[in-house]
């Protein structure tokens, strides 16, 4: 392989300037290395009269399209991670590009900070009740080191999907902990309002749930109950907090505040993604503990009659305002013909613009 070829090259061609004066070593590494780069172009030819596959990662000096043409069966580009990594990097970035002048300046959720005196402050909820914005990802590659590349990318948050997909809460530790390494919220998307669901999540320290399918105050009501009843009570949470990055901190905050306090900490959403729960709106937006509304676009267009489509997104626009009015805080996923700046502009505390398994595609 050509890997095999560069070390030995290079490291005769300085051992033997060794012995000479200092000033030789340049002189003898660029002639190791053009050894190598001549013993390289060379491999080709050499495989094929071997009857031999010969194949290279991608480098500077030669462009892949060159290297297939002059002889190497595989060229292999970057890694996956990779192209997570720098694809989550340029979305995060392009969303919170700022296109419109008369806009005035967003500012952006900052990470959970574990200690007491800034733990309530710091929570993503507390932060979004102060005008502060975030952009968020849905993860579903169930992927630690996938998580952490979205996660440092720029995004806020993340939204750990349990109601669609593999992902379970064995799974979501690694997911919370990845996050919290970079500073990022972890909310997750429960499959369904159960209370010993919801107990298992809050434990893992997730900050927030979102309960999916909401069509009635009811359905709401139901679930704000079902969350406060759940919210750990014992000492589980006691090294813990509202997230993973409480856990690693090196001051853990106080388990009697939590047990108090940490149910206040926690966001409630719903998520509405029908007809009959876009009727709804006002009635679910005045639940008392509900904080946030968060609305499926893609699901609610899917929801309604062929031709129809049009009229339920505009139907979506007088719900946002109804939500505004109840100053319950707004979310969503990013609505088809609107920018994330677009839907910032319009009041939303949090839009989810991508999820990973987009960004690596």
């Amino acid at each position: 392989t050509a890997s095999a070829l560069k070390t030995p090259l290079l490291s005769s061609r300085l051992r033997a300037a060794g012995g000479g004066t200092t000033a030789a070593l340049p002189v003898a590494a660029a002639e190791a290395l053009q050894a190598f780069w001549t013993a390289f172009d060379a491999l080709p030819l050499l495989a094929s009269e071997r009857r031999k596959l010969v194949g290279c990662a991608a480098h500077a000096r030669t462009t892949p399209y060159d290297l297939l043409a002059n002889g190497h069966s595989v060229v292999t580009l970057c890694a996956d991670l990779v192209l997570l990594r720098e694809g989550a990097m340029r979305h995060a970035s392009d969303m919170k590009t700022m296109r419109q002048s008369t806009e005035p300046q967003r500012t952006w959720a900052a990470p959970l900070e574990s200690t007491r005196s800034r733990l309530a402050t710091s929570a993503l909820v507390s932060q979004l009740r102060r005008q502060k914005k975030a952009l968020a990802s849905f993860l579903h590659l169930g992927d630690p080191l996938a998580a952490e590349m979205v996660s440092v990318a720029g995004f806020e948050a993340v939204v750990l999907d349990h109601e669609q997909g593999p992902g379970d809460l064995l799974n979501a530790v690694g997911l919370v902990h990845a996050a919290a390494s970079a500073g990022t919220h972890a909310l997750l998307r429960v499959p369904s309002n159960d209370p010993a669901y919801l107990r298992r999540a809050l434990q893992l320290g997730v900050e927030g749930l979102i309960l999916p399918m909401v069509e009635t105050a009811q359905q709401a009501a139901a679930f704000v109950a079902a969350t406060k009843k759940s919210w750990p009570s014992s000492n589980l949470r006691g090294i813990g907090g509202p997230s993973a990055a409480a856990m690693r901190a090196q001051q853990a905050p106080n388990s009697q505040y939590l047990k108090r306090r940490g149910e206040e900490l926690v966001l409630k959403a719903v998520q509405v993604e029908t007809q009959a729960g876009l009727a709804s709106v006002r009635e679910i937006a005045r639940v008392d503990g509900l904080d946030m509304v968060f609305f499926a676009p893609v699901e609610l267009a899917a929801s309604a009659a062929r031709g129809q489509e049009a009229g339920l997104l505009l139907a979506l626009e007088t719900a946002e305002q109804e939500v505004k009015k109840a100053r319950k805080l707004l979310g969503g996923m990013l609505v088809p013909g609107r920018s994330a700046e677009q839907m910032f502009a319009a009041g939303y505390d949090l839009v989810s613009t991508t999820s990973d398994v987009i960004l690596i595609r």
